[in-house]
């Protein structure tokens, strides 16, 4: 979990974001009350009566405020949040309200007539620096929570929490990588109302382009990279990490190495920003569907976060815990697609050969136990003879390079004769094409 997260249990503050809550304390009068909380006073203990905590003033906007000392962040981790704290929040309140240090620590007169108001279904629009203000303040000091903290057992006794997920009117998203599945989670994210950059090595003449990588990224909440391999995440690591704002997520969702991940999680993490490794399954159609399935690794609450992101672009998540284990799977799943789409092309051109007819031979696939959703998926593409790329030659060929270099050679035999026949596609000038165009080496 991103440390800015840390201190805002979850919550990543923007301006163009909403937060509604619910009220999930029960009396005779019931469950829709409405109260007014004191800032006074917020101890380790509570008050009974409430529910909230009670002591000394904890507002984050200083280095030795005890909400750090209680998380044992280091000095560099404590300043970039007091940064971001102080430019989001205290000043832009102290300029509304027109007094300079109004919410300076020491001021004990403001702090004794603070209160903010809670409710059933009450909405904080950060637009509205106060409402800003207010859940800061509300999150800081553990009188509402939010899902991800709900099962803490310091939060057993809170009143309110952010109703069902954060209920956010759009996110700033950063896309880098405009290739088959970039161009059809742009569309998605597009309609779902999101503002969105979107970055590509090669430039592109669409709308919510950006030439510029820096820009692109600045002041997002989200950075989602689904871009070639490692080194082209290599290339671009320095200028997304010098630009990211603090507690950013960054989903990277590239077909990478295990190390590789680990490099780009240390790289991003160091940053300031939340890390979680998502790569998917899914060709082109499924992307366009909203039907992407994604392997999840990184922190619990970093994983939550990034469910809700990529809801738009599927609904089907695998939590393989940490970010090795994202990687390994994905690579562990398209090194089977690989041997079986050659079994099946070598078994469709030998069905030819005996003078079986096309739909014949995949009538008769159907109905056997070889019968898959990749022979499916590529059956009317290997009909057709249509080689538009769904799954393109080269980024299968790299997938495969890669788990062959991520693992003993003995233990991929198969996998190292299927990727010699991939060098031999690009050789042939099929690295650009459909996975399936790999027939052609058998008809050749």
């Amino acid at each position: 979990m991103g440390k800015l997260q840390m201190v805002l249990w979850g919550i990543n503050f923007a301006d163009d974001a909403s937060y509604k809550l619910e009220c999930r304390l029960n009396t005779s009068a019931g469950s829709f009350e409405s109260h007014s909380v004191p800032f006074k006073k917020m101890t380790e203990s509570r008050n009974p009566a409430t529910g909230f905590y009670y002591g000394s003033f904890i507002t984050g906007f200083e280095e030795d405020s005890p909400l750090y000392s209680k998380m044992g962040l280091d000095e560099t981790e404590i300043a970039k949040t007091v940064a971001f704290l102080k430019a989001f929040i205290k000043e832009p309140y102290e300029r509304n309200a027109g007094i300079a240090g109004l919410l300076d620590s020491n001021n004990a007169e403001f702090y004794n007539e603070y209160a903010f108001t809670l409710s059933h279904g009450k909405v904080f629009k950060l637009s509205d620096v106060f409402d800003r203000l207010d859940l800061y303040f509300a999150l800081a000091n553990g009188a509402i929570v939010t899902p991800v903290s709900e099962d803490n057992p310091d939060f057993r006794d809170v009143r309110y929490i952010i109703k069902d997920v954060r209920t956010k009117i759009k996110m700033k998203i950063a896309l880098i990588g405009y290739g088959i599945i970039g161009t059809a989670w742009s569309k998605n994210y597009i309609a779902d109302g999101h503002d969105l950059s979107i970055w590509n090595r090669t430039p592109k003449d669409i709308p919510h382009f950006v030439k510029d990588l820096g820009t692109a990224v600045s002041g997002a909440e989200v950075v989602h990279i689904v871009i070639a391999d490692p080194p082209a995440i290599d290339s671009i690591l320095p200028t997304i990490s010098a630009n990211l704002s603090p507690g950013t997520l960054v989903i990277q969702s590239s077909t990478i190495s295990p190390d590789a991940s680990d490099k780009f999680k240390a790289a991003f993490t160091q940053a300031g920003a939340a890390y979680v490794e998502s790569p998917f399954t899914g060709s082109k159609i499924a992307a366009e569907n909203r039907e992407t399935v994604f392997f999840m690794g990184g922190s619990n609450t970093d994983k939550e976060r990034a469910k809700k992101v990529l809801s738009a672009l599927g609904k089907t998540f695998f939590d393989l815990g940490g970010n090795r284990q994202a990687c390994s799977i994905k690579l562990a799943m398209n090194l089977q697609i690989a041997s079986i789409l050659q079994a099946l092309t070598e078994g469709l051109e030998f069905a030819r050969a005996a003078g079986i007819d096309d739909e014949l031979f995949f009538s008769v696939v159907e109905k056997n136990v070889v019968h898959s959703g990749l022979s499916d998926l590529k059956r009317p593409k290997l009909i057709a003879a249509d080689y538009s790329p769904q799954f393109s030659v080269k980024h299968l060929h790299k997938d495969l390079r890669l788990a062959l270099a991520s693992a003993p050679a003995k233990l991929l035999p198969l996998t190292a004769r299927i990727a010699d026949i991939h060098s031999e596609g690009i050789k042939q000038n099929l690295g650009e094409e459909d996975i399936s165009s790999l027939i052609k080496l058998l008809q050749n």
